[in-house]
């Protein structure tokens, strides 16, 4: 007589914050989202209290998701500002997780431990009690950076960057399966002689349902929202809509989001385009709820991404890709990364080369004077994202994997 396999129940450890605020923050609450949805067990505790400037947490340690998945701070309810209490809350979260990783000791065959964190110090408890007693752990690995980026950053930075290096070259070679979101990563961890099968790749997730409002009036050219950091090439974009200024051509630009928990980088892109003679096209709405960032997108008639060549970037897949396509916009994307291993130029994307403004803005005239082919475009870009980053899809294939 057959035995009934065991029910695992997932148990996820995040320094991302949760349900929202962030990408990984988005990530971690889909896949939470799609497990629940199929029939899985999950709860999910954060190393960090909460940080995301300009909001805070008033629900206190333990709290739990609409869909019923609960979750638990193991530091503070809100990450402080001060370093000596960051300190001490990093020290109250290790604490805490070791306790907990005890208590699962004897549950060893029903849980699988997963980890979305490259917090080296914070992930030590979780990894060395998960190999000690054979518990079996996942790590998701979403990103990699150059080690030259060290080189021209701060003490405080260097080591944080450092630590980094330490948790993605050393403690995620040890997990017994790794979720990665590039074919970079993959092979990266291949050529560290980790066994490939145990490796899934899996680029991002979204949820399709969420983003669409029909009916939007456009009162944007281009839009674009996250991080508006180095890596996603803003500058880049800003040198396209001059360049475009130049030929006559001018266009509303709208720049959504900020740095979370550091100062403003808004400031210095304001200066930039006044350098550029484009300051009255570029609007900043700065970090607003996600609700207004959907109504944000949805006025736009182009979504962009126009990401550099970058370690970072050939590491990782944007959040925001897959965000923009569930809006039913044409997207303009740079070569970066596994995006042309997934979409097809002029067919349910428009790419332009990366590191050139040239290129970016003679893609943005095209959309411009191709309107009814971009209508098509930005049709085949949502059926391309509901068959590759369906939330639903995705958690299904990933505890397939898991199982």
């Amino acid at each position: 007589m057959e035995r009934n396999p065991i029910k695992k129940e997932y148990i996820l450890f995040t320094s991302n914050n949760f349900p929202t605020g962030g990408p990984g923050a988005t990530y971690v609450n889909l896949f939470c989202k799609g497990v629940k949805e199929n029939g899985g067990q999950i709860s999910v505790y954060l190393f960090k209290g909460h940080t995301y400037k300009g909001y805070k947490n008033d629900n206190g340690r333990k709290n739990r998701t609409e869909y019923g998945v609960n979750y638990t701070y193991l530091g503070f309810a809100n990450r402080p500002n001060q370093k000596v209490l960051k300190v001490l809350e990093d020290i109250l979260s290790i604490l805490r997780t070791t306790c907990l990783m005890l208590i699962l000791i004897p549950k060893i065959k029903k849980t699988t431990i997963l980890v979305y964190s490259d917090e080296f110090l914070l992930n030590i408890p979780v990894y060395l009690f998960s190999k000690l007693f054979g518990i079996q752990l996942v790590s998701f690995i979403s990103e990699s950076y150059n080690n030259e980026e060290a080189k021209r950053m701060g003490i405080v930075k260097s080591i944080k960057l450092n630590l980094f290096y330490l948790n993605h070259y050393f403690l995620n070679r040890l997990p017994d399966k790794l979720i990665v979101f590039s074919a970079f990563l993959k092979d990266f961890y291949t050529k560290k002689g980790y066994n490939k099968d145990n490796i899934i790749l899996h680029p991002n997730l979204t949820d399709l349902k969420e983003w669409y409002i029909p009916n939007q009036e456009i009162q944007y050219t281009i839009g674009y929202a996250g991080t508006p950091s180095k890596k996603d090439g803003i500058i880049d974009l800003l040198y396209a809509i001059k360049l475009l200024k130049e030929k006559k051509i001018f266009i509303k630009v709208l720049i959504v989001g900020d740095s979370t928990n550091n100062e403003s980088l808004i400031p210095n892109f304001q200066m930039k385009c006044t350098e550029l003679n484009i300051q009255g096209q570029v609007f900043f709405a700065g970090l607003v709820p996600q609700y207004q960032v959907k109504e944000y997108l949805n006025k736009c008639l182009i979504l962009s991404v126009t990401r550099p060549t970058t370690t970072q970037t050939k590491a990782g897949f944007p959040t925001k890709l897959g965000e923009y396509m569930a809006c039913k916009k044409v997207v303009l994307a740079t070569r970066f990364g596994d995006v042309e291993e997934y979409f097809t130029d002029k067919t349910n994307i428009v790419l332009a080369e990366p590191d050139n403004p040239v290129s970016i803005a003679a893609n943005i005239e095209w959309i411009l004077n191709n309107s009814e082919k971009s209508r098509t475009i930005a049709e085949m870009g949502f059926e391309k994202a509901r068959e590759l980053l369906d939330y639903r899809k995705g958690a299904i294939k990933i505890m397939n994997f898991l199982n």
